[in-house]
């Protein structure tokens, strides 16, 4: 494995499994000490009914940590509490996983250095065609402490496991090298305890050197070894051997023997397991004990034959790691005292008290994995409550917003995993529809509508590996996140062509192809799950290669269009010889837009930051092109062809909307700020004036709203002068996060037994073949802005 291959497993692990180990540990703990009191409470109970609450106890032990990673959380403490948790920022020394679906930064903001600007230094952010900069998977070791907790912890559980395979590799030695008694004295006493008994399943017995300690082991096919000299005691001693041995057979103590051993490979640093797999020997030695004084054995006589074996019998250290010893002369005292106790009970408990004893602690152990230690005032559960920060980005109305327009997401969702904008009115209530049943939308729109959609969630911090239930209060049902996330995740990748595509047109495709291809990387890039890595690899290729070549002939990367260039170049001019279907098709060939070419560089962003190879030169050109469609008279405007556009209005369907000319302008200082990283560079300051005098409202006839150029004007005044930006001031920042919050807020649909509930319904410039799905999705976006945005700058993981 490579070293990237190794620190990414590391990463996936301390990600992944860390925290459900350590969430196990604390509720294995809880569950033991319950099982300690209760055999206390049974301390003049038979030692088989101890025995089995401390196997109930450690089973469950080893169920914690498979539930707690998949069943939904239950949340326990009041909502004053868990939020008071939550409100708790993460370690910002940290090296996480980027969750927010336009990640700038793997570090903190570096004030106002010319060379840092969202935090990553150019040379290390954008990976050179066929290698990988080193500083671009930073060493988790040395970044986080918990790579080194995780490693303490596998070399300990290799040293138990080991341990126990070297003890089964000596158990099947001995078999080897032992003779299988088949016949003679010690067979026929053998065959009858074994009737007795009523043990039908296959047993060995079989004859090891003399002066060995008689043992039992195995779990399917038992082994009893006796001495070699066994043939020689005297009957009573040989009958009570037998049965000892014969009685751990029949109760299947091999087989609570492994899960002992399983439970302290892996909690091997917890003082409870180890102290509960104590006491499961101990009470399984009396239970075996039990058997044999129920078979008619005189307590003195055992007591004696015990003594007899424990003193003059040989036994090897790492028998006891897989096999059962009879007897041990040092730990011996306390089984005689306990044979010799005539008030003592000796009964076995039914099969219908196990059976309600594993019940009872399935019981116990289901609502234990789900408990966690915050909640929310959402119902059951909703996202996490906004970490501690300014005031001007953090408010509660924000917070219910986001779990509405989820909610909504999640209630609009076809069965198939994707959103589709031809197919919303099927998914919404009979009595409530979100859209008059006459419109039609475009059907070509679902990828990335699906890939927004999805975006949403992962803007939230929510994966395909989130236990959460919400309730729907419109339907009443409870739906889970991780369904709804993995869902839309797995429909993307089964629909995805083989050229890494996601579209089956072509036609404006690029919107698709960018959108869902940043949905993959941010899925991949949140939970390393590896169903999500070749699809989002393939997707980042396929992105790379359809860029469109610099018009200057110099062979140069240039920006992205609505078509692939591969596809491009495959329509040729009707009319070779006609200079002006010559020219047409030239300028096909190198026309990009700022627009896609944006989507496309925060999909490349995040690929660079999930551990994708990008090439240098793909940056690099679209840096070239948003830089020469930037006139150069210093007014902060951008133009979305060419130069000569900015200012200008960009028609559509939708021109009865009022045209925001600072839209280009907030695109090009997220691309500026993705690739280049100069707070210094005077376009922004012009830009950031241009978007302050065009601040968020909605008019009298609505014909100002602009979902777009909202989320793109927040994100670029976020990254430079916002909390977390270089600048810190607030001056653009401040109006513009006051405006956009109150118009977005204020436009949301907040009936309560509606379908429409916490959906966008009212319509903008660019939504006319799209509607509500990519009304209420880029809504959510712009709002996860305000108060999540420090998981992408800073890579602060927010658990879910």
């Amino acid at each position: 494995m490579t070293d990237w291959g190794i620190q990414s497993s590391i990463g996936f692990l301390v990600e992944r499994w860390l925290p459900v180990l350590v969430d196990s540990a604390w509720k294995g703990a809880v569950l033991l000490a319950l099982a300690s009191v209760t055999t206390l409470a049974l301390r003049r109970a038979s030692a088989a009914t101890r025995h089995l609450v401390w196997t109930a106890a450690i089973g469950g032990v080893l169920l914690l940590p498979l539930l707690s990673a998949t069943l939904p959380l239950w949340r326990v403490l009041p909502p004053s509490l868990g939020n008071a948790a939550s409100s708790v920022e993460p370690d910002r020394s940290r090296t996480g996983v980027p969750a927010a679906h336009h990640d700038a930064s793997t570090h903190e903001i570096a004030g106002n250095s010319a060379k840092r600007f969202d935090g990553i230094d150019r040379a290390a952010a954008v990976h050179p065609a066929g290698a990988r900069a080193e500083s671009a998977t930073p060493n988790v070791l040395l970044v986080d402490p918990r790579a080194w907790l995780l490693i303490a912890w596998a070399l300990g559980a290799f040293a138990v496991i080991a341990w126990v395979l070297a003890g089964w590799a000596r158990m099947c030695w001995l078999v080897e090298h032992s003779r299988r008694v088949t016949d003679g004295g010690c067979h026929a006493v053998f065959d009858e305890i074994r009737r007795e008994l009523g043990i039908s399943s296959r047993v060995r017995l079989i004859e090891g050197p003399c002066g060995a300690m008689p043992m039992a082991f195995g779990g399917r096919t038992a082994t009893v070894l006796l001495p070699h000299d066994a043939e020689s005691w005297p009957t009573d001693r040989l009958r009570t051997v037998i049965l000892h041995e014969l009685a751990h057979v029949r109760r299947r103590d091999g087989v609570t023997l492994l899960l002992a051993r399983a439970a302290s490979a892996i909690f091997w640093f917890h003082p409870l397991v180890w102290i509960a797999t104590r006491r499961l020997c101990v009470e399984r030695e009396r239970a075996a004990d039990d058997q044999v004084l129920r078979s008619g054995s005189e307590p003195t006589d055992y007591a004696e034959h015990l003594l007899t074996v424990a003193s003059g019998a040989r036994w090897h250290a790492l028998s006891t790691a897989a096999g059962i010893a009879m007897a041990r002369s040092t730990k011996i005292e306390a089984r005689l005292q306990a044979i010799l106790d005539a008030t003592r009970s000796r009964r076995e408990p039914s099969r219908g008290v196990a059976a309600l004893a594993f019940v009872g602690a399935l019981a116990m152990v289901t609502p234990l994995s789900m408990a966690c230690a915050t909640t929310d005032d959402a119902q059951p559960i909703g996202p996490a409550p906004v970490a501690a920060k300014s005031p001007a980005t953090q408010t509660r109305g924000t917070e219910e917003a986001v779990l509405e327009g989820l909610r909504w997401l999640m209630r609009h969702q076809n069965p198939n995993g994707s959103w589709s904008a031809d197919k919303l009115s099927e998914r919404c209530l009979p009595e409530s529809t979100c859209v008059a049943k006459d419109e039609v939308f475009a059907p070509e729109a679902v990828e990335g509508l699906t890939g927004l959609a999805l975006l949403a969630f992962l803007g939230a911090g929510y994966s395909d590996e989130s236990r959460q239930v919400i309730v729907d209060p419109v339907t009443k049902k409870r739906l889970t996140i991780r369904d709804t996330v993995k869902q839309g995740l797995s429909w993307l990748t089964q629909h995805q062509n083989e050229d890494g595509s996601f579209s089956d047109q072509r036609n404006f495709m690029m919107y698709n192809e960018a959108i869902a291809t940043l949905a993959m990387c941010e899925a991949y890039g949140l939970t390393r799950n590896p169903l999500w890595r070749d699809s989002a690899q393939r997707a980042v290729r396929f992105l790379v290669d359809a860029q469109l070549q610099n018009p200057n002939g110099s062979g140069a990367l240039w920006g992205w269009r609505y078509r692939p260039r591969f596809d491009l170049e495959k329509t040729k001019p009707r009319d070779v010889n006609d200079p002006r279907e010559a020219a047409a098709y030239e300028k096909l060939l190198h026309e990009a837009d700022t627009s896609v070419t944006c989507w496309v560089i925060m999909a490349l962003k995040s690929a660079v930051l999930a551990d994708f190879e990008v090439p240098q030169s793909a940056f690099d050109g679209a840096l070239d092109f948003v830089k020469w469609v930037t006139p150069q008279n210093g007014n902060g405007l951008v133009g979305y062809l060419a130069p000569e556009g900015a200012g200008g209005t960009i028609g559509g369907p939708g021109d009865q909307y009022d045209y925001h000319v600072a839209t280009m302008s907030a695109l090009g200082v997220c691309i500026r700020t993705f690739i280049e990283h100069n707070p210094n560079d005077p376009f922004l300051d012009l830009a950031a004036k241009q978007l302050l005098e065009d601040l968020p409202l909605i008019s009298k006839d609505k014909f100002s709203i602009d979902y777009y150029y909202w989320y793109f004007g927040s994100l670029a005044l976020y990254l430079f002068d916002g909390p977390d930006g270089p600048r810190k001031t607030g001056k653009y920042w401040g109006p513009w996060n006051k405006a956009v919050s109150e118009s977005i807020l204020s436009l949301q649909d907040k009936s309560e037994t509606s379908c429409s509930k916490g959906g966008w319904l009212v319509r903008d410039r660019w939504s006319h073949g799209t509607g509500p799905l990519y009304q209420t999705a880029i809504n959510v976006l712009t709002l996860e802005i305000l108060y999540r945005y420090d998981n992408a700058l800073h890579l602060r993981k927010r658990p879910r």
